[in-house]
């Protein structure tokens, strides 16, 4: 099978330059933190792709940004994709170093469908999709975010 790595080498091998990677497709899945994540960072943690961490009660996308590298609390509420491009953090990272290898410069396509204007409901769906971009980007170490906000 093709995977993203094999596609950052032939865009090398092409002679090519830079990679668009489509952020589409995932499935969030929004839980508690399990006991043995306590203590640990959301970077560390394996077969978990986290993209959000949020205090408990936050309801809604501008709970205060959250980091990385701050250890996951008792309570707080993780948010986690499943992505058929990576399954954790260091899956990202070995593809940045890849890339940056092969001089292959990447950047990162938010998910196409974006609705910061109708319900509420919608919008902080919307609001999410973006951060997460964000977090995955730079993961990647992907230079830019395309978004598509006029849709």
């Amino acid at each position: 099978g093709r995977t993203l790595r094999d596609g950052i080498a032939d865009v090398h091998l092409l002679g090519l330059s830079a990679m668009e990677i489509q952020f589409i497709k995932v499935n969030p899945t929004v839980r508690p933190a399990f006991a043995e994540e306590v203590g640990r960072k959301p970077r560390e943690l394996a077969q978990q792709l986290v993209v959000q961490v949020d205090p408990p009660g936050a309801k809604d996308a501008r709970s205060p940004p959250f980091s990385l590298d701050t250890p996951i609390q008792r309570r707080d509420v993780l948010t986690t994709l499943t992505w058929s491009l990576a399954k954790e953090h260091a899956d990202l990272a070995t593809t940045r170093d890849i890339a940056r290898a092969l001089d292959v410069e990447l950047t990162l396509h938010a998910p196409y469908y974006v609705d910061f204007f109708g319900s509420a409901q919608a919008r902080e769906r919307s609001i999410r999709q973006v951060q997460w971009s964000a977090v995955l980007a730079a993961g990647l170490g992907a230079r830019l975010v395309v978004t598509h906000l006029g849709f």
